[in-house]
């Protein structure tokens, strides 16, 4: 059955090291300017306009059903 052979495998110094590394990175953070940057693209600037974009969306085109002989646009073009 599986789970028998443990120690079958050797470990890697290295794998072993970043693994340990990985796991408490969160404690070695520091705010930097690269780091501020991603945080503000990341958590407001790209939802900020995922929002805009899908309000804008929602005031343009009629989704609660339209027959068919219909347009889905809910103003009318200019001329």
């Amino acid at each position: 059955m599986g789970g028998t052979g443990h120690g079958a495998l050797r470990e890697d110094p290295a794998i072993e090291k970043f693994n340990a590394w990985r796991e408490q990175h969160y404690l070695r953070f520091r705010w930097t300017k690269q780091n501020a940057r991603i945080v503000i693209w990341a958590g407001l600037i790209i939802p900020a306009a995922v929002y805009v974009g899908t309000v804008q969306t929602q005031e343009k085109w009629k989704w609660w059903g339209a027959l068919k002989s219909e347009k889905l646009e809910s103003k009318p073009e200019l001329q």
